[in-house]
């Protein structure tokens, strides 16, 4: 994992040089662009691998719960639910686990984006401990998420959708706030931009009514 963070530094570095040769804004936020997608795709290799990892596991400890005395009771009692588990743990696991992983980065990273330019992220989410993040975003983060998967899936209940995507959602919701903090200005900002610019380019608009009426 060191070795594959070093190449992605390295490599970055690199397009670093060959396109950022001005130290001007729409460089430097080039760059800053350009660090961010790098690290979103090494965070979501990582979490499809770590997401798949604990599939397989889950995958290994049913079928042998499903032999012991206690799981064949539970399989008897609950065979509808026992069902739902086995359809999906027997399933693709390297396609359910890319497809909620890419979900929850793209929804998160929506909410995300919705949150900086409302002034969410600045008044509620970056006063909050990491407790507070988990309980007040993270975990409603989770609920869109859980909706798209039930559908792609036709799991038969939200539960069974929310607990299968709220892992790699807790992993990603977090970083989702750090980048769309760095890249995306708030609507304030934004107002004060467009403010300043019509306020500088007035005297020029001015002279050029003036002329038009002149020559009129």
């Amino acid at each position: 994992m060191v070795f594959i963070s070093k190449i992605i530094n390295q490599l970055l570095s690199w397009i670093k040089q060959l396109v950022v040769t001005r130290n001007t804004p729409l460089n430097r936020y080039f760059e800053k662009l350009i660090d961010v997608f790098f690290r979103a795709s090494f965070l979501i290799i990582l979490t499809i691998a770590i997401f798949l990892v604990l599939l397989f596991l889950c995958r290994i400890s049913w079928d042998i719960f499903q032999f012991t005395h206690v799981g064949q009771k539970y399989v008897s009692l609950y065979a509808g639910r026992s069902q739902i588990i086995s359809d999906i743990l027997n399933s693709n696991l390297i396609s359910l686990a890319f497809d909620i992983t890419l979900s929850s980065f793209i929804s998160c990273f929506f909410i995300s984006i919705f949150s900086q330019l409302f002034l969410i992220t600045r008044y509620l989410y970056l006063p909050r401990g990491l407790f507070g993040k988990i309980i007040f975003f993270g975990l409603s983060m989770a609920v869109p998420v859980a909706f798209n998967i039930q559908e792609q899936y036709l799991l038969p209940s939200f539960a069974h959708a929310y607990m299968l995507v709220l892992i790699p959602t807790l992993c990603l919701f977090s970083y989702c706030f750090q980048y769309t903090h760095q890249l995306i200005p708030e609507i304030v900002d934004i107002i004060t931009y467009i403010r300043f610019q019509i306020s500088s380019r007035m005297p020029e608009l001015q002279k050029k009514i003036k002329s038009l009426i002149k020559n009129k």
